[in-house]
């Protein structure tokens, strides 16, 4: 998981890399770090409090969905 004492992107890469079946393809390694990475990046922003609350995105789609 990401840290925010020592991050180094290769050792994310290689630690996302393990955790693939050697049998994918290069599109899916890339899509699979990809989704990986923001997976992380989402649960870091919902621990650190940076996210919407419901009421905003309910306000915020109810807006969208109208026009």
């Amino acid at each position: 998981m990401l840290t925010t004492e020592h991050y180094s992107a290769k050792e994310d890469a290689i630690r996302i890399l393990r955790s693939i079946n050697d049998s994918e393809n290069f599109e899916e390694i890339l899509y699979q770090m990809y989704v990986q990475k923001k997976v992380e990046q989402g649960l870091a922003d919902s621990k650190s409090g940076n996210i919407v609350p419901d009421e905003e995105m309910a306000k915020f789609w109810e807006r969208w969905s109208a026009k």
